[in-house]
């Protein structure tokens, strides 16, 4: 009888235990559910806020890299996004910015908050030096679920992001990626090379620059950087360059390879161009030319609307006549895809050439892209009159380079490369007509 009652007793204790914890479990899970709510809404304010900031500094860095009015570069800004933003037409990068926030499920209306700040001076980021930042603030009050019973009613979350724009290296003009070998850049006879974007010779030959006659290499206030050592002796090289130093990057490294659209119409847009061709330009923008190549050996004119031309073989060969086109590249393969054997460029003679590489898109500021497979030497001793207004690309390949004039904005990256004769290289400093050096958009925060 006593242990039934002693039993009891503590069931009874139990009982009113339990029933004074209750509230305070129940409590303890609400703030749990509500703080996971609060945590999970506040995810999307960050995600919110970074799509917007990436979006607005992508913008502005297209917009500053063609000189455009688009990016805002005047004052320092700060506002909120509209309540509703246009979709058809954005009027600026800020803009664009409210419309990715928008599309992650934030706009300034009711609870939510949307706001911006830019500048194109300071930072807001310690330890960044950016020319032009935008920052993104996504605030929203949600409701307190279960809390709400202890006073609780709401709860303001609240992120923000940040990014910019860097200027990139500006660079040079002038590239041999050439790891090991001698007279990775060779200056032959009595060349005259004037190159004011400077140079980078990545070979750690000790004749990796080598000046095999009297020559003159002025890159201006620019830099020469040889990975390796100089046999330049009797010749004048301005500035002194910078020997044993690290590799650079290949600039286009990481610039895919063009493929042709999978609705292409036609196999072969042509199986070769040549003087007086008439080139119509599918709506997709490639053009591809099967075998024959681009061959110019008579006096005529070749003009090549925007696009991609896409050579399957063949290369380039032109004696005669003239070629010109804006907004071009052309793209040798390797012969693997199909076709005569790659032949490389070879330009000689009286021709006259004006070419101009894309100004925006995927291969900006490439004039000539060949495969990066393709070893075949290619040529370029067009004098004067030899006009390319953009990048000649030829990784795996020696460049042997003479001509252009003293408005061209010119960049050789080869394996090798051999001057001859005069040549010019202008400067272009934002990469607006090479693409090497562009503008940089990242998030900083």
């Amino acid at each position: 009888m006593r242990q039934s009652k002693r039993a009891l007793r503590q069931r009874g204790q139990t009982a009113i235990m339990l029933t004074l914890s209750v509230p305070l479990m129940f409590g303890l899970l609400g703030f749990v559910v509500d703080v996971g709510w609060a945590y999970w809404r506040e995810e999307a304010c960050k995600t919110a806020a970074s799509a917007a900031a990436e979006a607005a500094a992508r913008q502005a860095e297209l917009a500053a890299a063609f000189s455009s009015t688009y990016y805002i570069s005047t004052q320092a800004t700060t506002a909120n996004c509209a309540a509703s933003p246009s979709t058809t037409a954005p009027i600026d990068n800020l803009t664009t910015g409210c419309l990715y926030a928008m599309a992650n499920g934030f706009t300034n209306s009711g609870k939510q908050k949307v706001m911006y700040t830019a500048g194109t001076s300071g930072s807001p980021v310690a330890g960044s030096n950016p020319n032009y930042w935008v920052r993104y603030t996504v605030t929203e009050q949600i409701p307190s679920l279960f809390t709400a019973v202890f006073g609780i009613s709401n709860v303001v979350v609240s992120a923000r992001a940040t990014s910019g724009v860097f200027n990139g290296a500006h660079g040079a003009c002038v590239y041999a990626l050439d790891q090991t070998a001698a007279k990775a850049i060779n200056l032959n006879g009595t060349t005259d090379v004037h190159a004011g974007c400077g140079i980078y010779d990545n070979s750690n030959n000790s004749d990796a620059l080598d000046c095999s006659g009297s020559a003159n290499l002025n890159a201006g206030t620019s830099t020469i950087i040889i990975t390796g050592g100089t046999n330049c002796a009797g010749s004048q090289i301005t500035p002194t360059p910078s020997t044993n130093q690290p590799r650079t990057t290949d600039p286009f490294l990481y610039t895919p390879t063009p493929t042709i659209p999978a609705g292409h119409t036609l196999a072969c847009d042509s199986n070769g161009l040549g003087s007086n061709s008439t080139v119509v330009m599918p709506s997709d923008g490639y053009y591809v030319i099967c075998n024959g190549g681009i061959q110019m050996n008579s006096n005529g004119t070749l003009n090549l609307p925007a696009g991609i031309y896409y050579l399957k073989g063949g290369g380039m060969t032109l004696q005669n006549g003239t070629l010109q086109g804006t907004g071009v590249t052309i793209y040798m393969t390797n012969p693997a895809t199909g076709g005569t054997a790659a032949s490389g460029v070879k330009i000689n003679g009286n021709m006259s050439v004006d070419l101009t590489a894309p100004s925006s898109g995927t291969y900006h500021g490439l004039v000539i892209f060949q495969d990066r497979s393709i070893t075949v030497s290619s040529t370029f001793n067009g004098g004067a009159g030899m006009g390319f207004q953009g990048t000649i690309y030829m990784a795996g390949s020696q460049i042997n380079y003479s001509g252009g004039s003293t408005t061209d904005i010119t960049a050789l990256v080869g394996d090798t490369i051999v001057f001859t004769g005069t040549s010019y290289f202008g400067t272009d400093n934002q990469g607006a007509v090479t693409g090497i050096g562009t503008p940089i958009a990242a998030q900083i925060e």
